[in-house]
Formats: structure tokens, C-alpha cells, sequence
């Protein structure tokens, strides 16, 4: 992750926005996958249960009604109130084929298919013994008909059980198809909810971790500064990024350097060192210039001392000098007196000895 952390907070932020995004972008792109699945099943389950459903209805409903028009052909005399009865019967007829035709583009499985084929094979020769009734009626062969009506009972109860045994057949695919649309319903809800919780943690835990990176570095410049306002310039600020906190600290550990710097230099005009070199970082570097001027003011100031100095050395060798010239004289003055004494002694004692 050093990649990452050589980043800027900016760019940080925006990466970490983006990697949320994409994932609220997954789960709504799985979602919607999700529903188009739930469409395509519901048009596939319309076109394998209910169409079906209802081209077998048809079918049955068909041959139904032109079974009774059968009926009502046999029961009218008149050729003439007859022909309309027996057209309608033959339009049902094809009705049930079309509708066992249609039935086909609603096969589920080749079972369905097989269970239709049974149906098919039921129904066909009901469909044809009852044309060949209708073309008898048309021709006034009623007697012919009526054998051929009379023969078909059994086919036509072999139909009705076969149409039956398909709607069961129907009924179990459509419930089979509930159970599977449930079930696939359920798997979706549960990958939507993994994906949206897995999204928010993936988030939570990014921003987290973003958060607790940028916050250690802030902590610590803080407590830097902190120690420094104490006066102890002994901190340091470690560097693990190149994002703007990552400058700061940085740039803090720079100021620590220059502040030890100016330190260094003023401990060592403390010590009596006026050669330490004071180098400001620029003419706004108020500490830097301010130290090097008082620098320069003490080495005035001593120059001064200094000369100073030496004239009152010069003063007193030129008072020595004096002093002992003074000394001489008074040792002069001393021996002039004794000698003075000596010679008041002397002629006291001549005035004694005259007297």
C-alpha cells in the first residue's frame, strides 16, 4: 500500500470515494441483473405455464364445441339449417389443431414434450372420425355417421383422459416453476444483501483506515508542537507518507532542525563562544537575524570592553611610573632631613661646650 500512501489526502479521499462507489455500482449492477433474471423467468414461466395452460384448454374447448355441433348437425333435418352447423363444427376442428400446434413453442422439457406427443396421438383421431362424420352428414349419409359417432366413444374418452392428465402434467411444471422462481429469489436477496452489507464494510473499513493514518500523523505533529511550546526540542516526527500531512510533518521536522540550530548558537554565546556563526534562513527569518545581530552587538560590545581595558592598564602603568618617582623624591626628602637633624644635634652640642 506504499502507492497509496505516497498519494495526496485529495486524491485519497476521491480513490476511497470511488472505491464506494464502485461497489454501491456492483451491487446495483448485480441487482439489476438480478430483475432482468426475474423477467426472463416470469416470461419464460408465461410461456411454458400459462400458454400452455391455455392452448390445452383450447384444445380441449375446441373439440368440445365441435363435438356439439355434431350433436346439433345430427338433431337437424333441414340440409339446409344443417350446412352452417357442420361448418362450425369443422372450424373448431381446426381451431384444437392450431391450438395443439401453438402448444409446441410452450415446451419446457422433453418430458413436456413427450406428455403432449401422448395427447397429440389421443386427439388426432378423434379429429379426423369427426370430419369423416361431418362430410357423411353433409352428404345426407346420416345412418354411416352415426356408426362411425357410436365407434368413437372410446377414443373420445381416451382423449378426454389424455387432455386431463395434462393440465395435472401443467399444474405440476407450474408449481415446479414457483418453487424455482422462490428459490431464485431467495439466492438474489441474499446476494444483494451480502453485496450491499459487503459494500458498506468495505467502505466503513477504508474510511476507517484512511481516517486512522491521517490522525496518527496529525497526533503526533500535535504533540510535537506541544513539546516544543514546553521548550524541549528533543521530538521527532516520523514520515510514513508523502500526502500533505506527510509534508507537514516533514516541514516540522525541518523547523525542529532550525530551531536546534539557533539553540546550538545561543548555548554557545552563552559559553562566551562570540565565533559561533549565526546563518539566518532568509530576511524574514526573524529568530535567525535577531540572533545574528545580537551576536554582532556582543562582539561590539567586547571590542569596546577591550579597549577600554587596555587604556586603564595604560593609566596604570602611567600611575606606577608616577608612584615610584614619588617614592624616590620622599626617600631624598627623608635623608635631607636626617642630615639636617644631624647637623642641629651637632650644633647643640658645640653651644653646650661654649658655655
Amino acid at each position: 500500500m506504499q502507492w497509496f500512501t505516497n498519494l495526496k489526502v485529495q486524491a485519497k479521499l476521491l480513490l476511497a470515494f470511488g472505491v464506494v462507489l464502485a461497489l454501491n455500482a456492483a451491487v446495483a449492477v448485480m441487482g439489476v441483473l438480478e430483475l432482468q433474471k426475474a423477467a426472463d423467468r416470469s416470461a419464460a414461466m408465461y410461456r411454458e405455464n400459462v400458454l400452455s395452460v391455455q392452448y390445452a384448454l383450447l384444445t380441449n374447448y375446441n373439440m368440445a364445441a365441435s363435438g356439439r355441433e355434431e350433436k346439433r348437425a345430427f338433431l337437424q333435418p333441414d340440409v339446409t339449417k344443417r350446412a352452417p352447423l357442420i361448418e362450425q363444427g369443422r372450424k373448431e376442428l381446426a381451431a384444437a389443431e392450431q391450438a395443439m400446434a401453438d402448444y409446441h413453442q410452450t415446451f419446457a422439457s422433453t418430458a413436456d414434450a413427450q406428455q403432449w406427443a401422448e395427447v397429440e396421438e389421443m386427439v388426432k383421431p378423434v379429429i379426423a372420425d369427426r370430419r369423416k362424420i361431418f362430410d357423411l352428414l353433409e352428404a345426407g349419409k346420416d345412418s354411416e355417421a352415426a356408426q362411425v359417432a357410436a365407434g368413437m366413444n372410446d377414443r373420445i374418452a381416451a382423449m378426454n383422459a389424455a387432455l386431463e392428465e395434462s393440465g395435472r402434467f401443467n399444474a405440476a411444471i407450474a408449481s415446479d416453476s414457483k418453487d424455482a422462481a422462490a428459490s431464485a429469489a431467495s439466492r438474489a436477496r441474499a446476494l444483494l444483501i451480502g453485496l450491499t452489507v459487503g459494500a458498506v464494510l468495505a467502505g466503513l473499513g477504508l474510511a476507517t483506515w484512511l481516517a486512522r493514518s491521517m490522525a496518527r500523523t496529525a497526533r503526533e505533529v500535535r504533540d510535537a508542537a506541544r513539546s516544543i511550546a514546553r521548550g524541549n526540542l528533543n521530538v521527532a516526527v516520523s514520515v510514513r507518507s508523502k500526502d500533505e500531512l506527510g509534508e507537514a510533518a516533514e516541514a516540522f521536522g525541518e523547523m525542529t532542525g532550525y530551531l536546534k540550530e539557533m539553540v546550538a548558537a545561543a548555548e554557545a554565546v552563552a559559553n562566551g563562544d562570540l565565533t559561533a556563526r549565526v546563518q539566518p534562513r532568509g530576511h524574514d527569518d526573524a529568530l535567525g537575524n535577531a540572533l545574528q545581530r545580537m551576536v554582532g552587538s556582543l562582539r561590539e560590545l567586547i571590542g569596546q570592553v577591550r579597549q577600554q581595558a587596555e587604556g586603564i592598564l595604560s593609566a596604570a602603568g602611567q600611575l606606577g611610573d608616577a608612584s615610584d618617582q614619588m617614592a624616590a623624591a620622599t626617600g631624598q626628602i627623608a635623608t635631607a632631613i636626617n642630615e639636617v637633624t644631624r647637623s642641629t644635634v651637632a650644633l647643640s652640642g658645640l653651644s653646650q661646650e661654649s658655655a
